[in-house]
């Protein structure tokens, strides 16, 4: 886990008003979890790809895992 300091959090606001400028709603969460990645140069793994959309973030792959019976889709998103 990476804490969430001052710079993160600017970026999260900042990567905020950028996807609304984009008429695009995501949640404070994961601007965070954005911005983390960002400033970190990683990859975000999720269910949901829909959490991190275009522009700013392009999906590189797409894998079925399976658990028990729950199948979940996780997608590799990078930063743009």
């Amino acid at each position: 886990m990476i804490p969430a300091d001052a710079q993160t959090l600017w970026a999260s606001g900042r990567l905020g008003c950028l996807y609304n400028d984009e008429g695009i709603e995501v949640g404070v969460g994961d601007q965070i979890i954005a911005a983390t990645a960002i400033l970190q140069n990683s990859i975000i793994f999720t269910c949901n790809g829909r959490d991190f959309p275009p522009p700013f973030f392009k999906e590189l792959d797409r894998k079925l895992l399976t658990y028990e019976r729950l199948a979940i889709w996780f997608v590799g998103l990078f930063t743009s």
